[in-house]
Order: structure tokens, then C-alpha cells, then sequence
């Protein structure tokens, strides 16, 4: 076969509760694309990743029905995120910071799985932000991040960002990362935000007042979310989460309000990790979607933390992390 044939790539990013597979034509044409709600929360509740393989499985074979593209068509298959990790396909180790395209492409693993897919997988690891032994009196300089390096790599060549910068990305694990003036990052902070706002909102006594559900991008309420973000400060997480059960049994507000007030007082975690972490940084760029993105990028601008804050829904229509994985690929290929 003609090797230009093979022009297409797959790149595949797992994260705690979703998976996505994307389907890519010559440079970045998306050709198709499949996202299954299984992630390493799934493995871990199962104790193993059959789930993760079937959706491997399955989503190759819709994607080839959908595009009409098969094997002999794609030139390489690479994977992010917790797919790289024990509860995904092959646990690949960490590489350590500081670390950019150059180091996560020539660090990437080749594995072979020819019962999930005839050709190897390229696995791109995570990075870890420390170098020696993590104890009990030291763990707190000592971070990891399986799948942002990647969001990380396409925030800064799609929008052409040159550092030093902290990248805020939204998800279930809020990552802040620390990027230097060689585009490598340095260090991250992680704060579980968006899985105690599920917390919250799905499985506590604050369910009814949520209505089970988020508030969405048309609900968002810049004045809610940010009494929430102060009564965050002021009182902490758990007394401020039960003022949201007062304002519906006994101030009659409606969800929206609710569920606006709670994003502020759950975003305070992120704002509280990084406010004496900043010096020498005086730029902040926000990558998330939706109500929580632009909760934070207004949070980050009314406390004047940086002198310069900026905010990206995504990489113009497509996810961060598949377009990394995606620039790795093509690093990969043209580089041999």
C-alpha cells in the first residue's frame, strides 16, 4: 500500500469518568469520533479494565464503520490520560518535571495488544513534580498528572502561549500547572474540586436542593457563584455546602442559585492551593468549559491575583487533550 494512504491517526484520552477516541484525517480534519462514559473510576470500582478494552474494541470498530477508514489506512494509534495509568490499558511510569513536547514524545511507550488492536499503541506518560523520596514531611512539594501534560502541549501551540504562566484546567481533579519560559512544566497543584462538587451535588443531603443536577453554561450566575466563593473563605467547605439546604428550606431559592452558590464555595479549593504559590508568575491563563470555566476565570480576575488573566473554552471546537495527543503523534512521525 501507498504509505501516503496511512495519513489517519487515532488518538485515545481516558480520564476518571470518560473515554474518547478520536479519529483524525491529514492534519488536524477530524474524521470521527467516539466517547464512552467508562474512565478509571470504572476500573477501579470493577477491580480490573475489561470495561476499558471493550470500549477500545468497540469504538475502533464504530469509528471504522462511521468513516469508512481501515487499519491499513492509519499510521499510528496513541494514547493519554489515565490510560497510561493501573487502572487503564498499561501502567507507563511517570517521567519527572521539567518536561514539554520533547521530553513526553521521545519518553512514550510502545505496547502491543493485538487482541484490542493490529497496531502498537504509542502511550505518552504523565509527569511527576518531584525528584526524590516523598515522605511524610515532604509529600506536599510532590504532585502528578496523567493526561494535562497533554491539554497542556495544545493550549500552548494553538494559541501560541510562551511562558511563564499557571494553567488552571477544569475536570474532576482540577490541575494548576506552572509553565516556564521554555513552554516545559515545572511543577503542578491538584485539588479534587470537581469530584467533591459531585460529591455534593449527587450524593448528600443537598441533592434536593440541587435538583441532581450542575449548573449549566445558560444557568450560570456570576453573583451566586461568588457569594459562595467568599462564604468558602470565610467559613469553610462544610459549613458553607449546609447553607445551601438554608437558602432552600428556609429562603425558598431555587436550584440555579443553589447550585451557582455551591460552584463558588467549591472553587475556593483552587484558589486557596495556589495563593502563595505565585511568585514570579504574573500571567493565568483558565482552560475549561462551561458554568465552572467561567466561574474560575472571573474568581482569578476579581482577586487580582495575576496581572493578566485569560480564558480558552477549548481547542477552537475540539478537546485539549486529543489535540495534544494528536501534536505528539505528528512530533513522533516527523521526527522518526
Amino acid at each position: 500500500m501507498d504509505v501516503t494512504m496511512r495519513e489517519n491517526r487515532i488518538t485515545i484520552d481516558m480520564g476518571t469518568t470518560n473515554t474518547r477516541i478520536v479519529l483524525w484525517g491529514k492534519g488536524q480534519q477530524k474524521r470521527g469520533e467516539i466517547i464512552y462514559r467508562i474512565g478509571a473510576k470504572r476500573s477501579a470500582e470493577e477491580g480490573n479494565n475489561r470495561a476499558i478494552c471493550d470500549a477500545l474494541r468497540n469504538g475502533f470498530t464504530e469509528l471504522f464503520r462511521q468513516t469508512g477508514v481501515c487499519w491499513e489506512q492509519v499510521k499510528m494509534v496513541i494514547g493519554c490520560g489515565m490510560l497510561t495509568s493501573e487502572l487503564g490499558l498499561v501502567q507507563i511510569p511517570h517521567i519527572s518535571s521539567p518536561a514539554g513536547i520533547c521530553e513526553l514524545a521521545q519518553s512514550a511507550r510502545i505496547v502491543n495488544i493485538p487482541d484490542i488492536c493490529p497496531l502498537p499503541f504509542y502511550l505518552i506518560p504523565g509527569i511527576q513534580t518531584a525528584k526524590e523520596t516523598v515522605t511524610v514531611d515532604n509529600y506536599d512539594k510532590y504532585d502528578i498528572m496523567r493526561g494535562e501534560e497533554t491539554e497542556t502541549v495544545a493550549i500552548l501551540k494553538q494559541f501560541g502561549l510562551s511562558g511563564p504562566f499557571l494553567l488552571f484546567l477544569t475536570g474532576s481533579h482540577d490541575k494548576i500547572i506552572f509553565v516556564d519560559r521554555n513552554g516545559r512544566i515545572t511543577h503542578s497543584i491538584t485539588s479534587m474540586t470537581g469530584e467533591l462538587l459531585e460529591a455534593v451535588t449527587f450524593h448528600t443531603i443537598l441533592s434536593d436542593a440541587t435538583g441532581n443536577a450542575f449548573v449549566t453554561s445558560e444557568e450560570y450566575e456570576e453573583d451566586m457563584v461568588m457569594k459562595g466563593y467568599l462564604d468558602g473563605k470565610r467559613f469553610g467547605i462544610g459549613r458553607s455546602c449546609f447553607y445551601g439546604r438554608i437558602l432552600k428550606e428556609c429562603a425558598d431559592i431555587n436550584r440555579i442559585k443553589i447550585c451557582n452558590y455551591l460552584l463558588g464555595v467549591m472553587l475556593q479549593n483552587d484558589i486557596k492551593a495556589v495563593e502563595n504559590e505565585t511568585a514570579g508568575f504574573r500571567d493565568a491563563v483558565v482552560a475549561g468549559k462551561g458554568a465552572v470555566g467561567n466561574a474560575l476565570y472571573m474568581i482569578l480576575k476579581k482577586e487580582r491575583i495575576f496581572e493578566k488573566v485569560i480564558h480558552f473554552e477549548d481547542c477552537k471546537g475540539e478537546s485539549f487533550s486529543s489535540v495534544g495527543a494528536l501534536m505528539i503523534a505528528d512530533y513522533l512521525i516527523q521526527n522518526g
